[in-house]
């Protein structure tokens, strides 16, 4: 990798991380930094360290960016159809099952941590917080919008969004 910058400490523009057991999904999409060419997930071993049991490589890396091109959608991208395939077969290959609690409630669980990824992102639509989670327009990276309207596009407004906004001054400008 050439011109490797360490990957920041915190979440851009001082966000908040996502809250809860979403904190989990945001940081697995975020293994892969295009901007600081820099992959969590780049080998099998790294992707088997990273999720906590062996995973074949190919399949985490096809639902790491299923899940961004997702989140792209939920920052106002279109979705295409290959993202929902990839996910619904990872949901099919992790045997992603229904169990009844002690207490007679219903949870999704899965042994597969695939599965257990995609258990977390049911639970957070459950609850309304799977929207909030977006992929910045600008660069990729994934972040909790806790505006009151969920209007954010951008992971933050001094970095990203002063890219987008300088580049629209420049535009008016030279016309």
């Amino acid at each position: 990798m050439s011109g490797f910058v360490p990957r920041p400490k915190g979440q851009p523009g001082g966000r908040p991380p996502a809250p809860g057991e979403l904190a989990r999904i945001q940081a697995f999409v975020n293994t892969a930094n295009e901007e600081l060419e820099d992959d969590l997930l780049a080998t099998p071993e790294l992707a088997a360290a990273w999720l906590g049991a062996p995973v074949g490589h190919r399949a985490a890396i096809a639902v790491r960016e299923a899940l961004r091109a997702v989140l792209s959608h939920h920052a106002g991208a279109p979705l295409g159809p290959a993202a929902v395939a990839t996910l619904d077969r990872a949901a099919r290959r992790a045997r992603v099952a229904l169990r009844l609690t002690a207490d007679g409630s219903t949870e999704l669980r899965s042994a597969d941590p695939l599965g257990a990824l995609l258990a977390i992102v049911h639970r957070a639509e459950a609850t309304g917080e799977w929207p909030r989670l977006k992929a910045c327009r600008q660069c990729g990276w994934v972040f909790y919008d806790g505006s009151r309207n969920r209007s954010g596009r951008w992971c933050s407004m001094l970095v990203c969004g002063g890219r987008v906004k300088r580049r629209a001054y420049r535009a008016r400008r030279v016309r």
